[in-house]
């Protein structure tokens, strides 16, 4: 069975200067699934996130966030994605 794939593009703009080692969150609006459905959002997608920074790019596996707010509302199904990427180097 083939997968949708989704490609996603954009710039983003911290709300703050980054840190070192400061880990950003990334979220992203994505498609409406659930713990329980026919294709598990654990295993039947992967969301692949590159962050180009000036001098290097890295690059972060992201995952299904059920609502973005699962740990605190126990949530299964939802629409929202995330990847965390934290910088090791210091840059603009």
């Amino acid at each position: 069975m083939r997968l949708p794939l989704l490609f996603l593009a954009f710039t983003l703009l911290p709300s703050h200067a980054l840190e070192q080692w400061e880990t950003l969150i990334l979220s992203f609006r994505g498609p409406q699934t659930s713990e329980q459905a026919r294709v598990n959002p654990f295993t039947g997608y992967r969301l692949a996130v590159t962050v180009n920074p000036a001098e290097k790019s890295a690059k972060a596996r992201g995952f299904f966030a059920a609502d973005g707010n699962a740990a605190e509302t126990s949530a299964r199904a939802g629409n929202q994605w995330q990847a965390r990427f934290t910088p090791d180097l210091l840059g603009p």
